[in-house]
């Protein structure tokens, strides 16, 4: 049978005999060190198992409750501890065949999250349905040419006003008789508008391409003027220090 021997024996074994007193002074003092250390530690560590049991109590599982219908929803996220927080959503077509009184989405997403969260919960309502079935898809106009823009829109049940654009430097490339921009614009994360909707087309002439380049040349010499003034700027700060 083979005996373990422990690794400070193995040590000690081969230290000579005078210097074995001071070696195993030198092992008990950091034994000692070690079991202070760990004595001091202790409760730190034992209260930061017990804070991280108390949050994991406190952390519930949010389920993906989108297409239960509103009520049941409220009463589901209300009983494992969630605050529910009925929205109506904004008239956007991408609802048209959506259920009314049913979530349609909700923030924040399925996860992990504290007891007495509020979680945002969107449905539509009649009035609401009514306003989605009135909103038509804006489709991208700029770039297309004045004709191309109107053909499509009033093909699609909006009214159209062409109204000359005024020069911008960012309208140096675009081509002449092309819309650059166009207003109202669609509500912030739709992409629709109420049918029948008159929608404003800001297009160019060769005169506003012309004025628009004059104005993206000033401005890229206004740009190269200030760099080169920093340049020259820099040259003499070095001519300066070397004369010194």
């Amino acid at each position: 049978m083979v005996r373990k021997v422990s690794s400070k024996k193995r040590v000690l074994k081969n230290i000579p005999k005078k210097k074995l007193k001071h070696v195993t002074r030198a092992f008990s003092d950091v034994e000692d060190r070690l079991k202070s250390s760990l004595t001091q530690w202790t409760p730190v560590f034992k209260g930061e198992s017990e804070r991280r049991r108390a949050n994991h109590h406190n952390v519930i599982n949010l389920a993906d409750v989108t297409t239960m219908r509103l009520l049941d929803a409220i009463t589901h996220l209300k009983r494992i501890g969630f605050r529910p927080r009925p929205i109506l959503v904004d008239p956007d077509q991408k609802w048209s065949a959506a259920s009314l009184n049913t979530v349609l989405d909700m923030q924040p997403k399925p996860g992990y999250y504290s007891k007495g969260t509020i979680v945002d919960i969107y449905y539509m309502d009649e009035t609401i349905k009514e306003l989605v079935d009135e909103q038509v898809e804006l489709p991208v106009l700029k770039g297309l040419t004045l004709e191309a823009a109107r053909e499509l829109l009033e093909r699609k049940g909006f009214k159209v006003s062409p109204e000359l654009a005024i020069a911008d430097k960012e309208y140096a490339t675009a081509e002449v008789r092309s819309v650059v921009d166009f207003d109202p614009k669609p509500a912030l994360f739709t992409t629709s508008l109420k049918r029948g909707s008159t929608i404003t087309l800001y297009y160019t002439t060769q005169t506003t391409v012309n004025q628009s380049q004059q104005l993206l040349q000033e401005e890229m010499s206004k740009r190269n003027n200030i760099v080169d003034a920093s340049g020259q700027l820099l040259v003499d700060k070095i001519n300066e220090f070397l004369n010194r």
